[in-house]
């Protein structure tokens, strides 16, 4: 089953070529659904993903070591498009950040004489990971669906709530990884505005304990090498006025 969602995640087109090509005896496409629709999802966090958080992490018999974890935050690009919910009578797909952030988000728009845009379509989603640091722990924790201009500023709420989720849980929050990008970098920023470098800053709900704050390494990899391939200015070489690459590292 697993290798059948694997493969219908690379392409549903190849899925069902293989399917009805009769080589394979496979599930159907409705049976693989009935798998992963195993647990509603909805946007922010639940009740529900924390039960089966605490069951994955075996909470209850793991040893001390094993209840420190990090959390991930990464925003992907989804389609923008509005998707029926029969269960519970409404469309999906409008910029949801949480109740908090949403009235923020509206007062910000009133203040600053614009006008007002309801039911915004999301272009983004935030999506939140555990991670375990001395176990194979991999957990999709939370969702929000954004937009791109999202500050870093309403990143604030979203993820020390989670620290707190997690630590009321029982587990042990070591440290904060996102990539490199502007709104990424004010959310470490607001923990210290007057330091030059912010890389930690003290855990609310455990003072003996630090939270770090780390860039994820292949995303400064990769910022490294598109300087190299992409960031060429021209520069006229006067008097003559011939044109020479500079290359910027």
């Amino acid at each position: 089953i697993k290798w059948c969602l694997y493969l219908r995640h690379l392409s549903s087109s190849a899925y069902d070529l293989v399917r009805s090509s009769a080589c394979l005896s496979l599930p159907s496409q409705r049976t693989l659904r009935d798998y992963t629709y195993t647990s509603k999802t909805t946007v922010g966090f639940s009740t529900d993903i924390d039960t089966q958080l605490m069951q994955a992490v075996k909470i209850t018999s793991c040893l001390e070591h094993e209840k420190y974890v990090g959390i991930l935050v990464d925003e992907m690009h989804v389609k923008e498009d509005l998707v029926y919910d029969k269960h519970e009578v409404k469309l999906l797909g409008f910029i949801n950040l949480g109740d908090t952030n949403n009235q923020l988000l509206q007062f910000e728009t009133s203040m600053s004489g614009k006008e007002q845009q309801d039911n915004e379509l999301a272009k983004t989603m935030l999506v939140l990971m555990v991670r375990g640091l001395f176990s194979n722990l991999s957990f999709p924790y939370a969702q929000f669906s954004s937009s791109d201009t999202t500050k870093g500023d309403l990143f604030m709420e979203i993820v020390w709530e989670a620290v707190m989720r997690l630590e009321c849980l029982g587990l042990k929050v070591l440290y904060i990884t996102a990539d490199g990008a502007t709104n990424n970098r004010r959310f470490f920023k607001l923990h210290d505005p007057y330091s030059p470098l912010v890389h930690k800053t003290e855990n609310p709900f455990d003072p003996d304990r630090f939270v770090y704050f780390f860039s994820d390494p292949p995303h400064l990899i990769k910022t490294t090498r598109n300087c190299w391939s992409k960031n060429m200015l021209w520069v006229r070489h006067a008097p003559s006025f011939q044109y020479i690459h500079v290359y910027v590292i």
